[in-house]
């Protein structure tokens, strides 16, 4: 089985060179966490939410985007790669969006998926981060371009929100 991700706009854009938008570098301890399983509405509680997050600035390509990671501690050595956030590339008057297209299969029906995240500040030194989960399990295509051009056309299958207060820069 072959999987396939692309990127959204990292591998489209490479431009860059300075944070174009707010700087929502930190770690940020978590206040309050919901989840949903099966739609875009999280309104369930977590009942063992994360501890913190950290919203740290990369650049690839010379694009540069915010990076998602769950953290044990707010010390930045406890996070861990691999924060279900995709980057966040696209710069907002309050925050960062983003998204990653993928494509699992090597013939029809496949799986094509999409994650969109979106940090915006909600006041001072605090941030919401929300990540939702598109997807089509009977895809004719298996191609993680038709992926990201569907985006959030594709069935919402859930969505986790952290909010979050800043106790840490980097």
């Amino acid at each position: 089985m072959k999987t396939h991700l692309l990127v959204g706009s990292l591998l489209a854009a490479c431009g860059g060179g300075g944070l174009d938008g707010p700087d929502l570098s930190g770690v940020y301890q978590v206040t309050e966490m919901l989840e949903s399983n099966n739609s875009c509405d999280p309104q369930t509680p977590v009942a063992m939410p994360d501890a913190f997050f950290l919203l740290e600035p990369k650049e690839l390509f010379g694009h540069d985007y915010f990076h998602h990671m769950i953290c044990d501690s707010a010390e930045p050595a406890s996070c861990s790669e691999g924060g279900s956030v995709g980057p966040l590339d696209t710069a907002l008057d309050d925050g960062w969006q983003g998204g990653i297209g993928y494509a699992s299969g090597s013939a029809p029906p496949c799986l094509l998926g999409y994650a969109f995240g979106i940090a915006t500040e909600s006041g001072p030194d605090r941030v919401r981060v929300e990540e939702r989960s598109y997807a089509d399990r009977e895809a004719p295509t298996c191609d993680a371009n038709d992926a990201t051009e569907r985006g959030t056309t594709m069935p919402c299958i859930g969505s986790t929100v952290w909010l979050g207060t800043r106790v840490g820069d980097l």
